[in-house]
């Protein structure tokens, strides 16, 4: 069966795309200037809205078993009720993840993202934290506007456990970590966002409980493969592509899987141990990622990839007949193929 793209996948599901980013637009109205400005220019800068589009496509294997009995909570639900709790949810999983950015820009001292300046760069960090916080307050409104308790808990839990995260990262900072301390990390920081994000859309659209859960199952595979591909990228996307520099994570101190598998190889090992003793990452970059290249680390870290996209792609098995499963494989494939 072909894969579904991401711009088919984009195009199948715009009409309430639309409807997510209207509402994010209409959330700056009235509001204090930073807020509208700041607002303004993240949306500006664009985004994939990964999470809204993956909830809806939840959302739609969900609907499948709503049609028959034995549905979830929202089996017997209005079309237009569904859409709007859809809608809701979309924009506060955006907003989450929005957040989420402008306070790692003020903790990474970043410039840049997706070509841009940051709002830190524009504002300052104290307009930045502000600015960050006033987008998780609106996310909170948005997931209570469901009236789903478990909902607003799932959520909270998911950016409970991305703060943890992100102080981790920040005390893991040129400390060669393992490999499981980093999985951990950025299941924390990463995975657990986009399993909410597939376990509540599928909830919304009327699956089952263990259906719920297994689809929340295979959002956390395909946010470890996001997480996984997106410290590749940092590697060997170009400038252009990542709107950022090449190597900005490891000339910061993160010590991502390329990294911990360059410290694991038996000539590179001692080199990359040595930059991040001496914290000269930045200025040694150039040679360190060229002898990555030479020793394979690029492909073997394409190998965790994979390994996440075949776990994910196991636990849609029992769901291969519903309606939107197809869908789910698409953007699972998008996610380990991208190059930005």
């Amino acid at each position: 069966m072909r894969t579904v793209s991401f711009p088919e996948l984009y195009a199948m599901f715009a009409e309430t795309l639309n409807l997510v980013e209207d509402r994010l637009e209409s959330l700056l109205e009235g509001d204090h200037p930073l807020f509208f400005e700041g607002t303004v220019h993240l949306l500006r800068a664009g985004g994939k809205r990964l999470r809204p589009l993956l909830a809806l496509i939840a959302a739609r294997v969900g609907e499948s078993f709503a049609r028959e009995r034995g549905g979830g909570a929202y089996s017997g639900e209005a079309p237009e009720e569904r859409e709007r709790r859809l809608v809701h949810l979309g924009v506060s999983l955006e907003l989450v993840h929005m957040a989420s950015l402008v306070h790692d820009d003020v903790v990474d001292a970043a410039d840049l993202r997706r070509g841009r300046a940051t709002v830190r760069a524009r504002w300052g960090e104290g307009a930045a934290v502000l600015l960050g916080d006033m987008l998780f307050a609106k996310a909170l409104e948005e997931i209570s506007s469901i009236g789903d308790r478990l909902a607003a808990e799932v959520l909270a839990r998911a950016v409970y456990e991305m703060s943890v995260g992100e102080i981790v990262q920040l005390g893991d900072l040129y400390r060669p970590v393992t490999c499981r301390e980093y999985l951990r990390r950025i299941r924390r920081k990463t995975a657990l966002l986009i399993a909410a994000s597939a376990r509540l859309g599928a909830r919304l659209g009327g699956a089952p409980p263990d259906v719920e859960r297994r689809i929340g199952r295979f959002g956390y595979y395909a946010g470890m493969a996001f997480q996984l591909t997106d410290d590749l990228l940092d590697f060997v996307g170009t400038e252009e592509e990542l709107g950022k520099p090449r190597g900005h994570d490891l000339a910061q101190g993160h010590v991502t899987l390329p990294t911990l598998l360059a410290l694991r190889d038996p000539v590179l090992g001692p080199e990359a141990l040595a930059a991040l003793r001496t914290r000269r990452t930045a200025e040694l970059l150039p040679d360190l990622v060229a002898r990555m290249h030479e020793r394979g680390i690029f492909e073997e870290s394409r190998a965790f990839v994979a390994r996440y996209v075949a776990k994910g792609e196991e636990t849609l098995v029992p769901l291969r007949d519903r309606d939107g499963v197809a869908y789910l494989e698409g953007i699972l494939h998008f996610i380990a193929r991208r190059k930005y």
